[in-house]
Parts: C-alpha cells; sequence; structure tokens
C-alpha cells in the first residue's frame, strides 16, 4: 500500500515494489469426447483412443497487429508428446516470455522441443495428460511482462492551484513515457439519522446525480434506505429515507438496493407476509417534486415462497425489467424427482408498456437446470437488456468441490418465461471453496463475477474475473480475464463486491488488513485498447478514516466517474460508535495523456493510465499517482 501525509502544504511519497505483470494473449475452452480422429484438436490416451477437443469455443488470438490460429493441440498418438502449432509462426518476443497452460499443467513455450518446419510445432512430454471423455479442460497461453525500471527520488509539492512532481529517469529504454493519473476523495456519507449497529452502506448504488444507501440494521433492523443528491456544487446531500409502508423488527429492509433512472428497488429478506422470513422486495418511484420520505409504490413478493427463503437477497433492475433473488428458496431436481433444499433462484418482474411499477407483473422464474443442495442461486444477481446473470458461490452447479458458478440467463423471443440457464460461467483455475459467484454485475456484454475466497498471491486473496460473450453465445465461454490485487495478502477477500460500467471494473476487498483488521480496500481495473484479456489494475481506493473493522469495500457501485465505496462497519466519533456505518464517493476521470520519458519536473492535474508501477500521494482531497509505461 502506498502511504502519503494528507495535508496543504508538503505531501510525503513513497514508491510501491516491483512487480511483473501477466496478460492472457489466449484461452479457450474444450470439451473431452471419443474420436478416432487424431488430426483434430485433442489428446490421445494410452490406448490410442483421440479425446478430441473439437469444441475448442476460441481458437483465433491477435498479438501485436497479427492474427494468430491455433493449428493443433494434441498428445501424440506414438510419442507421448504434447504438441502444439499455431500459424503464422509466433513472434520470438512471444515465446520467449509465454507459458501454456492446460487445466493445472504448465508448459513454456521457450523450453519446448519446435520442429525445423514452418508453422513450428511446439513439443513437451505429456506425462500427466490424462483426460475422461466429457472432461472440460481450460487453456490459455499467458505471457509474463517484467516491468521497466524503478524511477526513483520522487518529490512532491503542493502550490496554491498545483503539484509539482519531480523524479529521476532510470534511462531504461522500454521506458515509452509518464502517465498522471488522478482520483479525487469527493465525500464521505452518513445517514442524517444514525446509531450504532445500523451498518449504513450495507449495500449500495448510484445512477447519475442519484444514489441510494441500504442500512437493514436501523430500528431493530426494521431498515432503511437513504437517498442522496449530488447539488449544484458537486456535494452530495441527503434528500429522503424510504421506508416500508408496514414495518416490523427483523424485516432486514435495506439489505439489498438498486436504482435505475427515477424507480428504486429495496430487499428486505426478513418480511414474514408470505411465511416467515420468505421476504419481500419495494419499489419507490420518484414523485414529481424529487425524491423526500416516504413509502413504496409497490411490494413484491414470490406468491410461492417458502419460510427463509430470503426473498430480496439481492435485486437490480434495468429499464423496465427488475430482478429479484431468493438465494434459499428450495428447488426441484426433475431427474431425481425430489426437493433441493436452498438450491436458489431469481424472479423477474417486468413493467407494462406504458404502464407503472405499481402494476408490474411476474414474468419468470429462473433456476438452474442441474439444483444442488445449497447451491444459493441469486446470492447476487445482475441484469442488462435481455441477460440476467445470478451467482452461485455456495454450491457445485456444475463443479465438483462447490468452487462455485455464475449462471446466464437469456431472454426468449417470445419474452420471459420460467426457465433455465443458458449459460455457466466458471473460473478456469478454482483454488477450493473460492466462493466464485458471491458477487456479479453485468453491462451490455461483459460480466464480472468475484469470488472473494480464491487462493491468488495469497490464501484467501480473492480475485475478480471478465468474462466476455462470444459470436456464439453464452453457452461456452471462459474468462477474458482475471483481475488480481497488485499487493495482495492472505484474506483480503478481493470480489466480496465488484461493479461494471463500461471498461472500468471496481471491486472491494472488504477484509484487507493494512490499515486493521477488516479495514478493507477496493481496487479499480480498466480494459486496454486490445480489451480486457489486457487488463490494468489503476487505482486502490481506502477510505478516509482507515480504521480495522470499517469493512471499507464490503459494498460498490459504479457510474460514469462516479464510484462509491460502503464501509458498513465503520465507527464514528459522536458517541454512537459502533458499526454505524458510512458510504464514500469518488470521482474517477481516466485520460492517456503522456508525459515526456526524460528526467524532469511536471506540474499537471490531468489523469492518466496507470501500470506497472504507481507512485501515489495525497491532497487533502485528491489522490494523484505517476506510472511507468513500458513501450
Amino acid at each position: 500500500m502506498l502511504f502519503a501525509l494528507v495535508g496543504l502544504l508538503a505531501l510525503t511519497v513513497t514508491q510501491l515494489p516491483a512487480q511483473a505483470a501477466q496478460f492472457v494473449v489466449w484461452s479457450a475452452t474444450m470439451t473431452a469426447v471419443e474420436s478416432p480422429n487424431t488430426e483434430d484438436i485433442g489428446f490421445e490416451d494410452d490406448s490410442g483412443t483421440d479425446r478430441d477437443f473439437g469444441s475448442l469455443t476460441e481458437r483465433t488470438f491477435t498479438f501485436e497487429g497479427t492474427t494468430f490460429t491455433v493449428m493443433r493441440l494434441a498428445r501424440d498418438q506414438t510419442e507421448n508428446f504434447l504438441e502444439f502449432q499455431v500459424d503464422p509462426d509466433l513472434p520470438s518476443s512471444l515465446v520467449e516470455t509465454s507459458t501454456l497452460t492446460l487445466g493445472e499443467l504448465s508448459f513454456n513455450l521457450a523450453s519446448a522441443d519446435p520442429s525445423s518446419s514452418s508453422p513450428i510445432t511446439y513439443r513437451w512430454s505429456s506425462a500427466g495428460l490424462t483426460y475422461a471423455a466429457g472432461a472440460r479442460v481450460s487453456a490459455s497461453l499467458v505471457r509474463l511482462v517484467e516491468p521497466p525500471a524503478q524511477p526513483s527520488n520522487f518529490a512532491a509539492t503542493v502550490g496554491d492551484a498545483s503539484v509539482t512532481l519531480s523524479w529521476n529517469d532510470p534511462g531504461d529504454e522500454s521506458i515509452a513515457g509518464y502517465e498522471l493519473f488522478r482520483h479525487g476523495q469527493e465525500q464521505m456519507l452518513v445517514a442524517s439519522e444514525r446509531a450504532a449497529s445500523d451498518e449504513f452502506g450495507y449495500a449500495v448504488a448510484v445512477d447519475g446525480d442519484t444514489l441510494v444507501v441500504g442500512a437493514y440494521r436501523v430500528d431493530e433492523s426494521q431498515g432503511a434506505a437513504c437517498v442522496f443528491s449530488r447539488q449544484s456544487d458537486g456535494a452530495w446531500s441527503q434528500v429522503a429515507k424510504l421506508t416500508a409502508s408496514e414495518r416490523s423488527d427483523g424485516d432486514q429492509f435495506g439489505q439489498s438496493v438498486s436504482i435505475d433512472g427515477d424507480v428504486i428497488v429495496v430487499g428486505a429478506v426478513g418480511d414474514d407476509d408470505v411465511a416467515d422470513e420468505a421476504g419481500a422486495a419495494y419499489v419507490f418511484e420518484q414523485p414529481t417534486a424529487g425524491w423526500s420520505d416516504m413509502n413504496e409504490s409497490r411490494k413484491l413478493t414470490a406468491t410461492d415462497g417458502g419460510a427463509n427463503d430470503w426473498f430480496g437477497w439481492a435485486v437490480d433492475i434495468d429499464n423496465d425489467t427488475m430482478v429479484v433473488a431468493a438465494h434459499q428458496d428450495d428447488g426441484y431436481d426433475d431427474v431425481l424427482m425430489k426437493n433441493v433444499p436452498n438450491a436458489g433462484a431469481a424472479y423477474v418482474f417486468a413493467k407494462p408498456v406504458g404502464g407503472a411499477w405499481v402494476d408490474a407483473t411476474r414474468v419468470a422464474k429462473l433456476t438452474s437446470s442441474k439444483p444442488k443442495e445449497d447451491d444459493q442461486l441469486g446470492t447476487s444477481v445482475a441484469v442488462s437488456g435481455d441477460v440476467v446473470v445470478a451467482g452461485a458461490p455456495v454450491g457445485g452447479t456444475v463443479s465438483p468441490s462447490d468452487y462455485g458458478a455464475a449462471l446466464v440467463f437469456v431472454k426468449p423471443q417470445t419474452g420471459w418465461a420460467n426457465g433455465t440457464e443458458n449459460g455457466v460461467l466458471t473460473a478456469s483455475d478454482p483454488t477450493g471453496a473460492d466462493r466464485f459467484g458471491v458477487s456479479v454485475d453485468i453491462d451490455t456484454d461483459t460480466i464480472a463475477v468475484g469470488a472473494f475466497r480464491h487462493t491468488a498471491a495469497a490464501s484467501d486473496s480473492g480475485a475478480g474475473y471478465v468474462f466476455v460473450k462470444p459470436d456464439s453465445g453464452w453457452a461456452t465461454v471462459t474468462e477474458s480475464a482475471k483481475l488480481t490485487a497488485s499487493d495482495a495478502a492472505g484474506k483480503d477477500g478481493l470480489g466480496s463486491s465488484i461493479a461494471i460500467h463500461g471498461e472500468s471494473i471496481l471491486i472491494g476487498a472488504f477484509e484487507n488488513h493494512t490499515s486493521g483488521q477488516g479495514a478493507g480496500k477496493a481496487y479499480i481495473y480498466t480494459a486496454s485498447a486490445g480489451g480486457w484479456t489486457h487488463a490494468a489494475e489503476m487505482a486502490k481506493l481506502t477510505a478516509m478514516v482507515r480504521a480495522g473493522g470499517g469493512n471499507f469495500g464490503g459494498s460498490v457501485a459504479l457510474d460514469g466517474s462516479t464510484i462509491l465505496v460502503g464501509a458498513y462497519g465503520v465507527d464514528h466519533e459522536d458517541g454512537n460508535t459502533s458499526d454505524t456505518g458510512a458510504v464514500y464517493v469518488f470521482d474517477y476521470e481516466p485520460s492517456s495523456e503522456i508525459v515526456g520519458s526524460d528526467a524532469g519536473t511536471i506540474s499537471h492535474t490531468v489523469s492518466g493510465l496507470v501500470n506497472y508501477r504507481t507512485l501515489q500521494y495525497c491532497s487533502a482531497r485528491a489522490t494523484y499517482s505517476i506510472a511507468v509505461r513500458a513501450k
């Protein structure tokens, strides 16, 4: 973590440690089936029977402007070698820095035995390559790039309306230049009426100049949601407190929130109308005069709900479609003809054409085609257009060891109806009970999924995964990128929350211990010109007041340049100290201006991409960074 002394007249700066960068150049998923054709992409077992991987999802990739095609990925029948052939021949810059991975096995291209003829075939001993028919295997070509040399002697001084930076250039010819990055911490929001254990910030959502915050433990867990509006001077002010018209202790109103335009939906998992803790969701529509303290326009429940379904655990809305999850709903296995406890479900509600949400109807119940006990489908949900994604982080929907999954549902041409998934998203590198799917978000054709118990740099450090819809649809897709923290540590919990907007992804690590046990952190990642495959960590966000137990990053939301990070465990100094909660609002406006690579002094306030190495320094309201960018 970069530290800086916050002040108006002087700043101290330090540097991040050097770290190599990993880029996924190519990735695909293959399914083993019996085939006599030894020339197909596939493996051959010891008996000589070919395991055909002809359903390779992606056979082409682009590197440095050239398109390459995977011609062969097979185990030689007679000589027991793994063979990998690409046309045209791979450049030396890729061969010398890349590794071919198959499942948990890795093969370094530089150590391969290349053929003399073109296109070159790379060969390795195929020990360990045994896959049964029907096995699903991930393949990728991963490039490890060492960053340029570290600049030294950074310094920053605050002027009247500027910050002057100086540093010594290391003379590394691979450095193309320096880029300046800025993100400002605008405001720390708290509820106008607050008390201990409110957990304000447990859920957050933002759309344009309006944001909503859930505080599900207000008033003996009756719960509330607070609405804030951005004023003409850019500051955020609370303008409304939303509550249910019929409130009861334990309703947990505010467990989840979402906003789209003039409509807000709030989950209340403890509502007892249908059955004990069956749950409910409340819809609020902005009055003509603007948001003010009010009750719901419509209350939604699952008419087929049961006790402890917790309908409302996760909610989302996009235009005329609203999704409400009940992650403990009991499913039914049509094959085994038996009930499946806590399989989970997501309910779709639609607003009538030309009508209002008060007249909304339930149009679909979405479930898994292979429900398993405790899948908890609907722990997280998101909707964009005609696509719904729902996380099942606890169960083994398709994974044998409860790694977790995210299910994708696509609206049929005839309209939403009860149905099962069109695609299943999983991580290509699960490490155990990763809780993949604990958080999800979607923007058009890109889905982001959190796995906060994944072991990356350390145990339970966590990760985020990015999936981009192929031309063939969501039925078969592997991740385009895996996002991890440059300063990852054990039990950080990166992926506990996730949000995507355009080419930016925001991920919470609510258990990060840098500033104290469970203080939390959040990270911003941005796609490069080549897409998410070359995504870069852009910034690390921390709370204005850093303390253990704040759980900064427990919830996140992203819209344009506005970033929300919830810290529901923040304690306040006004006497209501325990878990009152807060929400932090950041402004993030990246640009690609590059400052020259020669040593010198710079005075700038523009933003820029951050790659490989970052220097951060803070003023009273903003954090700046300088990055070294490789050629």
